[in-house]
């Protein structure tokens, strides 16, 4: 014992070395996850050093040895932000930021990541108390602990806050459960402190277990989320492929989206030589009986000649082989390159999307996500000109959920625009331009700072929505204005909702957006 603590400790601490290392892993970690090669992020787990603070955070633990703990604690606190801030530098200096399945894969972590840092953790423990050093490069790749890290770099750099969330909480499981299971593992070999040793083994126990229970729980509803996934999905692929058991097909295209209020989104091509009326509603009807769930199935049939049918029409019509299948290829052509540019287009957002449109006719693709809270106007904006620079032979309309239009904040007693506000205006008019909307009202607040004094509290918060109209009526927006002060009577709303929240402007629309009809004026097929 009095060897292997030493030797531990000495892993555990902020050195040169350590920064080094955990800098050039890092790096490495994410030009492997951009590039989406294995192999490049198998090399990054070999070479990073975050192991050893982590094991001798979970020595000193057991041990109760709170200087050799801050220690640890202190390498692991700057190993994070070195690998957070090389990582997300990267991404902001590369030609490549789309998310790659590397990247992805480690967004959603669950039960079975939770287990596999246990059972690395252990085998970590062993390794290091019986001097196995080998050991450790094997357990560095069980719970990559790089990987995650530079993932939150990456969705930092790109705002995407969902990704970094979970990469977040996937390095958070690994850490926690490797340094709790360490101390499991060295009380077991009798690691021990000098002071009141029952005490000590009795929160450090009950330590273990509520927070491997608190990890438990989300990462569970986790599993059973993927596992639920995965079962609907194969059952919507063998219910199409049921329905069309009888007939020659194939299945060109599939992909399915699970929204948040409870439903389930399905669209498939299917490629065959006879057309099955009525498939789309029925599939869709066994789809919800099997599953107990609302589905909303998009269904396509692209119909083929089969080669019996084309000759009897060469016989008949007398016309050539190529005459007859040519449009056909034509067609299957045409919709090959649709469905690529889809994909494409699916692949280059992180958010789930209610539909695309493509128009070949007219290099023209629509995009409308799935509404959620997540993703507000400024990341669709950002997304849809991302889109626009990696197709540039393309118009790109990315169309936002109808939604109530964010608040213009404005500085306590200020009826000036800020910098910041002027961005969130940039959004709101474009958010208007694509729901066609060229009429709102504008309502001014204010709080009642200043009443006391006498303060026009009811004239600042008109200013503040003249200075609005004015911003859109610049961009072509015709507004009307008015102001909301209560005085005095609004001071419990200002304990309730803070009073920042009257330091605002309220845009309203003067209808509601017709999603169906913008998009058909758009021009998509």
């Amino acid at each position: 014992h009095e060897e292997i603590v030493p030797l531990v400790n000495e892993d555990g601490r902020m050195t040169s070395r350590y920064s080094f290392m955990v800098t050039v892993s890092c790096a490495i970690a994410i030009l492997g996850l951009l590039l989406s090669s294995p192999a490049v992020v198998i090399g990054a787990m070999l070479i990073s050093p975050l192991m050893g603070p982590i094991m001798s955070l979970g020595f000193s633990l057991c041990i109760v040895d709170l200087k050799q703990m801050k220690k640890a604690l202190v390498a692991i606190l700057l190993g994070f932000v070195f690998s957070v801030g090389i990582a997300a530098f990267i991404v902001l200096i590369s030609p490549i930021t789309d998310p790659t399945p590397e990247i992805l894969a480690r967004t959603k972590p669950n039960l079975f990541d939770l287990l596999v840092a246990i059972f690395s953790g252990m085998a970590g423990g062993y390794a290091t108390i019986r001097q196995k050093g080998a050991t450790i490069v094997g357990v560095a790749i069980a719970t990559a602990l790089m990987p995650p890290l530079a993932v939150v770099g990456y969705g930092i750099a790109t705002t995407t806050w969902p990704i970094a969330q979970g990469a977040f909480f996937l390095f958070m499981t690994n850490l926690l459960a490797i340094s709790l299971t360490v101390t499991l593992m060295a009380k077991w070999y009798g690691f021990k402190s000098t002071h009141n040793k029952r005490s000590y083994t009795i929160w450090q126990t009950a330590l273990v277990f509520v927070v491997f229970g608190l990890l438990s729980v989300p990462l569970g509803f986790s599993l059973n989320k993927i596992a639920y996934q995965s079962y609907v999905t194969n059952v919507a692929k063998l219910e199409i492929d049921k329905h069309f058991e009888n007939v020659t097909s194939r299945m060109s295209n599939f992909s399915i989206a699970f929204k948040g209020n409870n439903e389930v989104g399905v669209e498939s091509v299917m490629i065959t030589d006879t057309y099955i009326p009525g498939a789309q509603l029925e599939i869709q009807k066994k789809l919800e009986k099997e599953i107990d769930t609302s589905v909303v199935l998009s269904l396509d049939q692209i119909i083929v000649a089969r080669a019996k049918q084309a000759k009897l029409l060469e016989e008949k019509e007398k016309i050539s082989e190529s005459a007859l299948t040519s449009p056909v290829q034509d067609k299957l052509s045409l919709v090959s390159a649709r469905e690529e540019m889809a994909q494409s287009v699916k692949n280059a957002v992180f958010f789930p999307l209610q539909f695309v449109q493509v128009d070949m006719k007219n290099n023209r693709v629509v995009i409308y996500p799935e509404p959620t809270k997540k993703v507000g106007l400024s990341v669709l904006h950002n997304v849809e000109n991302s889109l626009r620079s990696r197709f540039p032979d393309w118009s790109i309309f990315v169309i936002s959920p109808v939604q109530a239009l964010p608040y213009v904040f404005f500085d306590i007693g200020d009826d000036k625009l800020s910098a910041t506000s002027q961005e969130k205006m940039s959004d709101i008019i474009w958010t208007l331009r694509r729901w066609n909307i060229d009429e709102v009202t504008v309502v001014g607040y204010a709080s009642s700072v200043g009443e006391a004094q006498r303060f026009n509290n009811n004239s600042l918060a008109y200013r503040r929505a003249e200075n609005v109209k004015s911003f859109l009526e610049r961009e072509g927006v015709t507004a009307t204005t008015r102001s909301e002060y209560k005085g005095r009577g609004q001071t419990n709303e200002e304990r309730d909702y803070g009073i920042r929240t009257f330091h605002r402007v309220e845009i309203r629309l003067s209808k509601r957006p017709d999603i169906a009809d913008i998009i058909e004026e758009q021009g998509a097929e």
